[in-house]
């Protein structure tokens, strides 16, 4: 039995094994012992082979793979009776021998009766070892030969590289080379800004390259921003390759032949400015506007827009062109022009008569070249003597001797180049209100009977209308324009009746006689008289009349006496001369009312008052004869008549003594 299947049967161990069992192992068998005597003999032995160890086979000696990938490790069970379980070692290269359970990690599948393979996914270097599959039926378990699994791989090596410098607008490449076991999955290129490595977009149209393929970044138009430091890496299963850093240098050219069109720009208000500013240089120009010498930035880009422009936007504009390496400025003169901004003051109230100024004043740009006025809806022509001004010096207009038709809506326009530039409109209102002027009383040299009714009517001018105040001695009687009397009384109504007439700019006043005629009225203030016989006695018929008396009647104890004169003489000697006389006086209007004396004729010597009594007087006819005494009385007619006369006269001349019927203040 020389089969490596048997061990043992030898003197030390002289039992039989007989390893990996099969059918032919079936049979009978005698353990035989021999020494120098002789050689003995066991009894027979019968085994029986009922089943086998489960034959345990994997698919090849060695399995190699990179880190990170997932493999199988092969393994085919033959079995009989049936295996009932399947399990793998690993067996390390320190000696240490681990059973492994896919049942209780992911790492692991397989490993099972129906699969009894083993599956390891990502793969890394502790999976590097031996590993033998183990099958277990009713006979025993059965194992495999070992199979060793190789583990491969590392973290890229990354190199970056740059030849030269980039130019602004240029495309430039920086190299990347990636040398990777297992291959790199994932290119990232990094820069550094503010001393912060930021992730580059390589699928943004600004670059190309930087993947598996082909690792090297272009940057497919330079930017000055561009230059600084840059990057590679590189991601693999076992990990990520960094290269070195590289920087790159941005080569350009600053801002030159700036130039602005059109130069210089003049637009009318409300138009828009537009204004293009050009400039090379490399890399991209970038422009900006500025206006006057603010450093406020007005606005970007090469075309300056100004939309509906006023004046306030002419001025100096400046452009400046720049980039990384350098700037240049150009400006441009802005000109806006416009119609007239024309302003005009609403004038105070004029007078009648007087002249008033209204106030125009313009602002133009181009210069104005004509300045109109218009009232209302017409045109004024400035002439000079009605109206001066309206010049371009003196464009304010003057208006002279003012009237109420010079009442309107007043306008200032002002014309240039542009247009016509219009005012708003102001009211000129002008009072004409004077004081009454003018003033007379209607009917003039007023005669009337005392009783009867008489009207005087007052007229003025003035505006506005004045009214009217009646006065008499001072006090005022009446209002209104008329004054009426319905029963004239001579010590109310006899005079002067003075009418006012006033309005809001002064007064004026004239007065007019009113002569009220009334019948003699007795002014005698002594009737009772006595006188000695032989004295005469003179008896007056005193009294106030309008007209003056003219006649004359004397009576005696009722009896008519043949006198007609105002003074009676009694001189008669004897006592029976005493009684009542009575006298009436007789007027154009009537007859007085009787006055009675009453004489008493004494017998001795009386004592003379110490004056006459009006209306009766002792004459000493002694001293002053009848014809001396006549002669008196008849002078004093004369003076009355003459007086009565030159009235007559002054109301026939339609003149009053009181009243020259003129106006007067």
């Amino acid at each position: 039995m020389s089969s490596a299947r048997y061990t043992g049967s030898s003197v030390s161990t002289p039992s039989l094994t007989i390893t990996n069992l099969n059918s032919n192992d079936t049979g009978n068998y005698i353990c035989l012992a021999a020494n120098s005597v002789g050689t003995g003999q066991s009894l027979q032995g019968q085994l029986t082979v009922i089943g086998n160890l489960p034959v345990v086979t994997v698919g090849q000696s060695t399995y190699t793979t990179n880190i990170g990938n997932t493999i199988t490790l092969a393994c085919v069970v033959s079995a009989n009776p049936a295996h009932t379980a399947v399990y793998w070692t690993q067996h390390s290269s320190n000696g240490n021998t681990v059973t492994l359970n896919p049942a209780s990690s992911t790492k692991y599948s397989g490993s099972t009766i129906q699969s009894p393979s083993l599956t390891i996914n990502n793969v890394d270097f502790s999976d590097e070892g031996n590993y033998i599959c183990h099958a277990t039926n009713a006979v025993g378990t059965g194992q495999s030969s070992q199979t060793f699994l190789d583990v491969t791989g590392n973290i890229p090596t990354v190199t970056a590289s740059i030849i030269g410098s980039a130019k602004v607008a240029n495309p430039v490449t920086i190299t990347c080379t990636v040398i990777a076991t297992p291959a790199a999955t994932r290119i990232v290129w990094q820069r550094f800004v503010n001393n912060a490595a930021t992730t580059i977009d390589t699928s943004s149209i600004r670059y190309s390259g930087g993947t598996t393929s082909i690792p090297s970044l272009t940057i497919n138009i330079v930017q000055a921003d561009d230059q600084g430091l840059y990057f590679c890496q590189a991601l693999n299963t076992v990990g990520t390759g960094t290269s070195n850093n590289v920087y790159l240098t941005v080569t350009g050219d600053g801002a030159t032949s700036i130039a602005i069109r059109p130069s210089p720009i003049t637009v009318n208000e409300g138009q828009t400015i537009t204004a293009t500013c050009t400039a090379q240089g490399s890399p991209t120009i970038q422009y900006t506007w500025f206006k006057g010498n603010s450093n406020t930035q007005l606005s970007t880009g090469s075309v300056l827009q100004i939309p509906s422009s006023t004046r306030t936007d002419a001025g100096t504009y400046l452009c400046r062109a720049s980039n990384t390496y350098g700037n240049a400025d150009a400006k441009v003169t802005v000109e806006v022009q416009y119609i007239p901004d024309v302003t005009i003051t609403q004038p105070s109230q004029g007078s009648g008569g007087q002249a008033i100024t209204i106030q125009c004043s313009y602002v133009s740009n181009p210069g104005a070249t004509n300045v109109i006025w218009s009232k209302g809806n017409q045109g004024i022509t400035v002439d000079g003597s009605k109206y001066v001004g309206g010049t371009l010096s003196n464009p304010s207009l003057t208006i002279t001797n003012l009237a109420a038709s010079d009442q309107g809506s007043y306008r200032c326009s002002v014309v240039n180049s542009v247009g016509q530039g219009d005012s708003s409109s102001v009211t000129l209102s002008v009072d004409t209100s004077t004081a009454p002027s003018y003033i007379r009383i209607l009917p003039t040299c007023v005669v009337v009977n005392e009783g009867e009714s008489f009207t005087l009517t007052c007229e003025a001018d003035g505006d506005p209308a004045p009214t009217f105040n009646w006065y008499k001695n001072d006090n005022m009687i009446h209002q209104g324009a008329v004054l009426y009397i319905s029963n004239a009384n001579w010590t109310i109504h006899d005079g002067l009746t003075v009418c006012k007439a006033t309005n809001s700019k002064g007064s004026r006043q004239t007065w007019e006689g009113v002569h009220v005629q009334y019948k003699p009225v007795s002014t005698v203030t002594q009737t009772r008289i006595s006188h000695i016989v032989g004295n005469p006695v003179s008896l007056s018929c005193d009294t106030r009349a309008n007209p003056s008396a003219t006649a004359w009647e004397w009576f005696y104890n009722g009896y008519a006496l043949s006198s007609t004169s105002k003074v009676l003489v009694v001189d008669r000697d004897l006592a029976s001369d005493s009684g009542q006389y009575t006298c009436r006086a007789v007027n154009g209007v009537g007859t007085s009312s009787d006055m009675t004396f009453n004489i008493a004729v004494l017998i001795g010597t009386v004592t003379q008052p110490a004056e006459p009594v009006t209306g009766a007087s002792v004459i000493d006819t002694a001293a002053i004869s009848t014809g001396e005494i006549v002669a008196i009385l008849l002078a004093i007619l004369f003076v009355l008549l003459l007086i009565i006369g030159i009235i007559v006269c002054c109301c026939c001349q339609g003149s009053c003594l009181y009243n020259d019927h003129l106006t007067r203040s």
